[in-house]
C-alpha cells in the first residue's frame, strides 16, 4: 500500500524530488479503510510503502508521523502482519523501535545506508555520518531479536578512492545485516554527482560490486543458518503441486515447507530443518 509520495531531499545522485515532487501522504483514515478491505478479502499481510516512508505525516496540518500511522493500523485493523518498506536511518524514531516489539509488526526493516565513508556521505548529500548509522542499526538489533536488516549501498562514487571504498566494506562487515543491495554508482543527467569530477571507471566499479556481493552472501548464509531450529510464521504465497508450499516470515526470509494442504495468503507456523539456497525449509506445526 503506497501510504506516500515525493521526497524532500537533495541527494546529490538522486532525479526524485524533480520527478515526484515534494512529500505528501495519504490521510490515516483512508490507510485503514484500504487496509480494512484488503482483511476483509483474506489478506494477513500489508506493506506500507513510499519515495520516502519516513517523511510520512510532515506534510499534514496538524503534522503526524509514521508512528502514528502504525498505531492506528494496530488498534483498528486486525491485519496480522504489518510491513515496512525502506526508510531512511534518520527516521527510525525511538517510538517505531518500541512499535517492533510488538508480534504484528514485521521484524524486518531496510534502512540505506549507500556508503560508509563520512566523506562521500557529505559528497551524496546524506544527512547522517558513519557512526551515526552504525549506532543507529546497533540500537535495533539489540532491542528487537532476531530482526532481519537490509540496506542499499553505491560502489564507486565519484571520489571513491580505495581509502573511502574500504571504508565502506568495513563498516558492512561490522554491522548485523542479513542482506545488502550493491549498486554501481550510475551517474544521472541533470544530478550534482554526474557532474563531479574524479569519477570511477567501470572496471573499478565492477570490482568493488564484486567485494561486496561477495560479503553479502556471506552475511546472508549466517542468517539463514542462525534461523536453523526456531520457529517461524510465514505468510503462504505459492503453492505446488508436489506437496510443497512457499512464504515469507515476518523476518523476510523465503521458507519452503513441506506440505501444500494450505492455501495462499495463509498465516502458518513452521519449524525450519535447514537452508536450501537462499531460502529456508521447514515444516509446519500449526496455523496460529
Amino acid at each position: 500500500m503506497k501510504v506516500q509520495d515525493g521526497c524532500n531531499h537533495a541527494c546529490s545522485y538522486c532525479l526524485i524530488p524533480k520527478a515526484r515532487g515534494r512529500s505528501r501522504s495519504v490521510n490515516i483514515s483512508e490507510v485503514v479503510d484500504e487496509v480494512l478491505c484488503h482483511e476483509a478479502h483474506g489478506y494477513n499481510e500489508v506493506v506500507l510503502t513510499g519515495i520516502h516512508l519516513g517523511l510520512y505525516g510532515y506534510d499534514m496540518e496538524p503534522g503526524t508521523r509514521l508512528s502514528t500511522l502504525i498505531k492506528a493500523l494496530l488498534t483498528k485493523t486486525n491485519v496480522r502482519r504489518i510491513r515496512l518498506s525502506s526508510i531512511e536511518v534518520t527516521e527510525i524514531s525511538e517510538e517505531i523501535i518500541e512499535l517492533l516489539q510488538d508480534n504484528r509488526l514485521c521484524k524486518h526493516l531496510h534502512v540505506p545506508l549507500q556508503s560508509g565513508s563520512d566523506t562521500i556521505l557529505r559528497n551524496m548529500k546524506r544527512p547522517y555520518t558513519a557512526s551515526a548509522y552504525s549506532d543507529m542499526i546497533g540500537r535495533i538489533a539489540s532491542r528487537v531479536h532476531n530482526i532481519a536488516i537490509g540496506t542499499d549501498v553505491i560502489a564507486g562514487f565519484p571520489g571513491e578512492g580505495e581509502t573511502e571504498f574500504l571504508q565502506s566494506r568495513g563498516l558492512l562487515e561490522s554491522l548485523p545485516f542479513s542482506y545488502m543491495h550493491i549498486f554501481p554508482f550510475s551517474a544521472r543527467p541533470g544530478t550534482l554527482a554526474a557532474q563531479m569530477p574524479d569519477q570511477i571507471s567501470s572496471q573499478i566499479k565492477k570490482e568493488r560490486c564484486s567485494v561486496l556481493r561477495a560479503l553479502n552472501i556471506r552475511k546472508r548464509n549466517a542468517y539463514l543458518t542462525s534461523q536453523i531450529g526456531t520457529t517461524l510464521d510465514i505468510i503462504v504465497e505459492d503453492v505446488y503441486a508436489n506437496s510443497t508450499s512457499v512464504g515469507k516470515s515476518s523476518n523476510y526470509l523465503n521458507v519452503a515447507v513441506s506440505s501444500n494442504e494450505y492455501p495462499a495468503k495463509s498465516l502458518v507456523t513452521v519449524r525450519i530443518a535447514g537452508v536450501a539456497g537462499d531460502s529456508l525449509q521447514g515444516y509446519p506445526i500449526a496455523s496460529p
